[in-house]
């Protein structure tokens, strides 16, 4: 097609003899006898697409319900130019963190209203992370009421609880499932506290990890007797038994294989998803007894995933 035959609506070029104009970004009126007027003015569509999001977005901003979110978005889409396209996204954004803070301010209000339900430690910590969330999602929400309960609640509830816990466990299943327990709260909690602008309730978190820290320690004691490993490679060594556990319960191939590449073995990696599921299968197969050792598992997958590659490059046609 020569450059003069070349027809441009909005910021879209026709690359054929044929023009298609979506009505809706275009329909300016309706007259009475059902005649559309379309204006192709393209500055005054962009115009009029920033307009409607800007009322969209002060709606919003004034009565925060969640109702102008998709069109605000379907909006966005149309709008051809940058900053304000930018300016209208970041709004946007900013209104669905707000929309979510208000939803887990909901919930977590409705947790502590709701009486005394605090039987479990893990209850006190899903009311932290909500609060922690919400700390990080608006930083300068008022929140007095929620943090006076919060504070509140440690207090009557979370050192009898602590006590309560069973933390002297004698098998490595129990102290392997303890450990990642302790380990994920202890992350959940440590995860937002720096939004947390409370200096009492930042205080009581703090000592909650420090708690929970001194929990774990004596389970990571108790871990690295039964597993035989020094501190540096405990973690490496409850990841290497729980592929192990994995194994040995019959678990789907796909926890089998997530567990393999959770440890990190570059070479069954590096098979590629095909030749990773044969890998898998023969695996499997192979496997007539339980695992006791990670190295007996290391020697079978070690050998099938030499078979492979050796299969590859004998197999494997070139073309060039």
């Amino acid at each position: 097609m020569l450059e003069e035959e070349v027809i441009t609506i909005g910021n879209v070029v026709q690359n054929d003899a044929t023009v298609t104009v979506n009505i809706e970004d275009f329909q300016d009126t309706t007259s009475e006898d059902g005649v559309v007027t379309i204006n192709f003015n393209k500055k005054e569509n962009e115009n009029k697409v920033a307009e409607e999001l800007t009322t969209l977005i002060l709606q919003e901003e004034k009565n925060l319900t969640g109702g102008n979110i998709t069109k605000i978005q379907e909006l966005l889409n149309k709008l051809p130019v940058e900053e304000k396209r930018v300016e209208m996204t970041y709004r946007k954004d900013e209104l669905i963190k707000s929309l979510k803070a208000k939803n887990l301010t909901q919930e977590l209000e409705n947790s502590i209203n709701s009486g005394n339900n605090i039987e479990k430690i893990e209850s006190i910590f899903s009311l932290m992370n909500k609060y922690e969330q919400i700390s990080k999602l608006k930083r300068n929400c008022s929140l007095e009421k929620i943090e006076n309960s919060l504070i509140s609640i440690h207090k009557d509830n979370f050192e009898e609880l602590l006590n309560n816990g069973k933390y002297s466990l004698e098998s490595i299943d129990d102290n392997i499932e303890k450990y990642e327990e302790l380990k994920k709260n202890i992350e959940m909690l440590q995860k937002n506290i720096r939004f947390v602008i409370n200096i009492s309730l930042k205080d009581v978190i703090v000592d909650e990890i420090k708690a929970l820290n001194d929990k774990k320690n004596s389970i990571d004691s108790k871990l690295m007797e039964l597993l035989n490993c020094d501190e540096e490679s405990l973690e490496l060594a409850v990841k290497s038994q729980l592929l192990i556990n994995t194994i040995n319960s019959g678990n789907s191939s796909e926890e089998i294989d997530n567990a393999i590449i959770e440890n990190n073995y570059i070479d069954y990696i590096n098979l590629g998803q095909k030749r990773r599921k044969k890998a898998l299968e023969m695996f499997i197969e192979k496997k007539n007894k339980n695992y006791i050792s990670i190295t007996d598992v290391k020697r079978d997958l070690n050998f099938i995933v030499s078979v492979l590659k050796k299969e590859s490059t004998t197999t494997d046609t070139i073309k060039l």
